[in-house]
């Protein structure tokens, strides 16, 4: 499956992610099955059922998936999470956050001076 997954990311050229240089793959998908629901509910959905139908742990998800979103206090709140944590996270990840920001704000600008919008791949 892994295979023909890969196949048609290549055909998409959607095989690697344009602004970190990784190679996607269906792991991938467990990442946007447990970021989405958190940010379309914004931070109303049941973190805990959302950590048991993932099969990990809601310390994994303050860690390792919540850590790396822009969660505010009262989302944070919403979802029952430990705010240090998700702020440690923050913390540690900002760095890439700010350069993938960064790099948004230049592109929305170039489309909004020239109105060409390039389609990335690798």
């Amino acid at each position: 499956m892994q295979d023909q997954f890969s196949f048609l990311l290549s055909r998409c050229g959607l095989k690697f992610d344009p602004d970190s240089g990784l190679a996607h793959s269906l792991y991938s998908l467990r990442h946007t099955a447990i970021d989405m629901p958190i940010i379309r509910s914004d931070g109303q959905v049941n973190v805990f059922m959302l950590a048991r139908n993932a099969g990990t742990s809601v310390d994994q998800i303050e860690r390792f998936y919540a850590g790396r979103l822009p969660i505010s206090r009262e989302m944070a709140r919403n979802l029952q999470l430990d705010i240090l944590k998700i702020k440690k996270e923050q913390i540690r990840f900002a760095p890439y956050i700010e350069h993938l920001e960064s790099q948004l704000r230049e592109e929305v600008e170039r489309v909004l001076e020239t109105g060409v919008v390039i389609a990335r791949s690798r």
